[in-house]
C-alpha cells in the first residue's frame, strides 16, 4: 500500500515535469535557442543610422521653421503649411528633411516610423530659432504639435515668436 502511494506521486511529479517542459515551435530552433528574426534587426539597424543621420543634419534656419497639425474639412494642413512655406523662404520639417537628404518611413510602413518621426518633430522644435508659424486645423489634444513641437518651442530660448494660425477660424495669412 505505501509503494503505490510512492508510486502514484512519483508517477504525479514525473508527468508534471513532461508537461513544463519546452516544446519547439515556430519562435524557436531545438529547445531553448530563439530564432533570430533578421528582419527586425536590419530595421532596428536602419532606424539607428537614420537616428544619426537626424542627429547630424536636421536644423532649420533662423526664422524659418514651420510646423503644421490638423484637419480642416477634412484635409491635412500639411498642404497650407508647405505652400506658405515656399512662398516665404521658409520650411516646413518635411521640406527639412528632403534638404538634409534624409529618408523616413512613412507612417505604417515600418515599426520605427512613428519613433523616427517624433525623434525628427523633436529635432526641429528644440533647434527652431527665432520667429516659427504652426498652421492648425481641427488637432487632437495627442497630436505631435501638441505633446512635442509646442511644448519644446515653448522651453526654447531661442525662440523669439511662435505665430499660431487657426485654419478652423480663418484662411492662411496673404503675401506679406
Amino acid at each position: 500500500m505505501l509503494a503505490q502511494k510512492y508510486g502514484l506521486i512519483g508517477l504525479s511529479l514525473l508527468s508534471s515535469l513532461v508537461a513544463a517542459a519546452p516544446i519547439p515551435n515556430d519562435d524557436t530552433i531545438g529547445y531553448l535557442v530563439p530564432r533570430t528574426n533578421t528582419a527586425a534587426k536590419k530595421e532596428g539597424n536602419m532606424a539607428k543610422k537614420t537616428s544619426h543621420e537626424l542627429d547630424k543634419k536636421l536644423s532649420p534656419s533662423r526664422d524659418k521653421a514651420v510646423f503644421w497639425s490638423g484637419q480642416v474639412k477634412g484635409a491635412s494642413v500639411i498642404g497650407t503649411a508647405t505652400e506658405y512655406a515656399k512662398k516665404h523662404d521658409k520650411e516646413t520639417l518635411e521640406m527639412g528633411l528632403n534638404k538634409a537628404h534624409v529618408k523616413l518611413p512613412a507612417w505604417g510602413q515600418s515599426k520605427t516610423a512613428p519613433e523616427l518621426w517624433d525623434h525628427a518633430s523633436k529635432l526641429w522644435a528644440e533647434r527652431a530659432k527665432g520667429e516659427t508659424i504652426a498652421f492648425l486645423g481641427q488637432v487632437r489634444p495627442q497630436s505631435v504639435y501638441n505633446t512635442i513641437e509646442k511644448p519644446l518651442l515653448e522651453k526654447n530660448t531661442k525662440v523669439t515668436k511662435i505665430t499660431e494660425h487657426n485654419l478652423l477660424k480663418k484662411p492662411p495669412p496673404e503675401h506679406r
